[in-house]
């Protein structure tokens, strides 16, 4: 059964470092399986975060194994707040960037649009790099539905990649002043609101603005693949919207987090998290829904994922523009939220009318849930199944797992969290001796007995986790069938966000586990609608709908995402506004 991953990093890591054989980035394989040299390794690091995988958990081969055909590639250009003088080499060992790239971000010497532009056209270059793919196929990134179907046809084995685009900083240049000396845009865009204006009459903000603009319409007209969405908003603030609590531990505290900390000009200000879209930030999200360009020429919109976005920005456009589609364009816009989870809270007008509060009518459906912002609430899932939008389930344990575990999943959390640190020291044992068979310190011999010894001791602890794991995911997917009914099966994908510096449950730390998937989703429903808990039982049986359970996790693994490109990734919506 082949997979469908609506949001993850296939060219994030090529582009921006090197394969174990490879040059100075960009580098054009994307087959190979990507670990930091020894010189370039932070002990500091790796001791600190066991959590996420410091190799790559998505590439060519590991995809092919995992069963990867489809994949909607954000391309990524690293935020400019994430990079520091002092942990860049931390931050190397964690994102996988080589150090140079990094500092060529902290000073600044390449734009947003440029790291864009060269992530873009080493995905292109790559598909002809298949020299190390173990399975001898090939990627093809394209261009619509039809190019999908025709592809798969003629070879089942080639990993189909689909554009979008994750930040919409991404279209942001580097702007200099006629000393050569770098504009500040936090700085820029206060003068602007506060009516100061700049050289020749013209603010800074406002050039910056329309260099967004310029570098939309580039994509849209010059690029042989349109994205198919943009993720309006990301980590940090982008000048267009606020955006949603996103980054936790170390670089959570380096990052300047404190209300009206922006004195690093990272824009991680906690008043960030109540902003809604601006003004000229709805011009630019107009911009990228219109279907001409700045000439007026023909080509096709770019959608808006929703996700990111704070809890206000995300009203503003379900409101503004989502809600005025006939008004403004037409034609439908269904919303799109790449990689998420639901948190189980009803509204997100009453969350953010009283910062964060948990009510009483929430407490008992958010528990087994993340309940932060930066995820679902009901109002919003009932919105994307009314606009024939689609939501990606995430498989980062951080946004998924709540303060409580599910009756089925047979353990306490309390429990899990114990047995889940233990295992945690064991992956980080795992991809400790993965760097030093890649580093050559150790042979292949003994490599394959220690790594074998590791696997072993890690096969009980995951046996016992298992239950936890899948217990939360299925209650994910039964949270939004209470709210939309059996109509909401076919609004659901996976959104794995593989190589976007997540800690995937540990079941699946590399897209090549993910093999295991629709055979683990399958007999685990299928184990729990036998239960002795008549509660549990009666909870996995009422949400087949007179179906078996392969049938509806074959539509969440792939059917669900080949409708909704069917429906909109052709010229007939993206151009002309008609829905198939």
């Amino acid at each position: 059964m082949p997979i469908f991953d609506l949001h993850s990093h296939f060219s994030f890591k090529p582009a921006n470092s090197r394969s174990p054989n490879g040059q100075t980035p960009p580098d054009k394989d994307h087959w190979c399986e990507r670990f930091k040299d020894k010189k370039a390794w932070s002990k500091f690091i790796a001791k600190f975060d066991k959590e996420v995988i410091k190799s790559s958990q998505l590439h060519g081969n590991a995809a092919t194994e995992g069963g990867f055909r489809l994949i909607v590639n954000g391309l990524y250009p690293l935020e400019h707040g994430f990079t520091t003088k002092t942990l860049n080499h931390a931050l190397a060992t964690l994102v996988g960037y080589d150090t140079a790239v990094l500092e060529a971000i902290y000073e600044s010497k390449i734009s947003y649009f440029q790291l864009l532009e060269r992530e873009y056209r080493n995905l292109l270059a790559g598909q002809r790099e298949t020299r190390n793919s173990a399975a001898g196929n090939s990627y093809k990134v394209v261009d619509s539905f039809g190019e999908i179907e025709r592809t798969l046809a003629a070879a089942p084995d080639t990993i189909c990649i689909v554009n979008s685009i994750e930040g919409a900083h991404a279209f942001a240049d580097v702007l200099f002043d006629r000393q050569g000396r770098f504009v500040s845009i936090y700085k820029a865009e206060k003068d602007f609101v506060r009516r100061n204006t700049g050289r020749d009459g013209t603010s800074w903000f406002e050039l910056h603005i329309e260099a967004v603009l310029a570098n939309i319409d580039k994509v849209k007209t010059n690029w042989e693949h349109t994205p198919l969405f943009v993720t309006l908003a990301h980590h940090f603030y982008n000048h267009i919207c606020g955006h949603s609590p996103s980054i936790s531990g170390i670089f959570l505290e380096t990052a300047v987090q404190q209300h009206g900390g922006a004195s690093n000009q990272t824009g991680y200000d906690t008043s960030y998290f109540f902003l809604g879209i601006r003004p000229w930030g709805l011009r630019i999200l107009s911009h990228m829904l219109k279907r001409e360009n700045s000439r007026g020429e023909k080509v096709r919109r770019i959608l808006v994922d929703t996700k990111h976005m704070s809890p206000q920005a995300r009203l503003d456009y379900y409101s503004q523009v989502v809600d005025q589609r006939l008004k403004y364009f037409n034609d439908r816009i269904p919303i799109v939220v790449s990689h998420t989870a639901v948190n189980g809270r009803k509204s997100l007008t009453r969350f953010k009318d009283n910062i964060n509060a948990v009510f009483p009518d929430e407490k008992a459906s958010s528990k087994y849930f993340h309940a932060g912002a930066i995820n679902l609430f009901d109002d919003e899932i009932k919105r994307v199944v009314e606009s024939g939008g689609i939501m990606g389930l995430m498989i980062d344990e951080r946004r998924i797992m709540g303060e409580e575990l599910p009756p089925e999943a047979g353990m306490t959390y309390k429990v899990f969290k114990e047995v889940a640190k233990r295992n945690k020291k064991n992956l980080g044992h795992w991809t400790e001796l993965r760097q030093k068979h890649a580093w050559g310190y150790l042979n292949d011999s003994v490599f394959t007995q220690q790594n074998e010894q590791v696997l072993n001791t890690m096969r009980p602890l995951l046996d016992q986790l298992r239950p936890a794991y899948l217990s939360v995911i299925f209650r994910q997917l039964f949270h939004i069938m209470d709210l939309v009914q059996e109509r909401g099966w076919d609004h659901v994908a996976l959104g794995t966000d593989y190589d976007g510096v997540i800690n995937p449950i540990d079941l699946y730390p590399q897209s090549s586990d993910m093999k295991t998937l629709q055979k683990d989703l399958v007999d685990f429903w299928e184990s729990r609608l036998g239960s002795n808990d008549l509660a549990v039982a009666t909870v996995y049986s009422k949400h087949l709908y007179g179906k078996k359970p392969l049938y509806w996790v074959k539509k969440l693994l792939w059917g669900n995402g080949m409708e909704f490109l069917r429906k909109y990734y052709n010229d007939g919506y993206l151009l002309n506004g008609v829905v198939a």
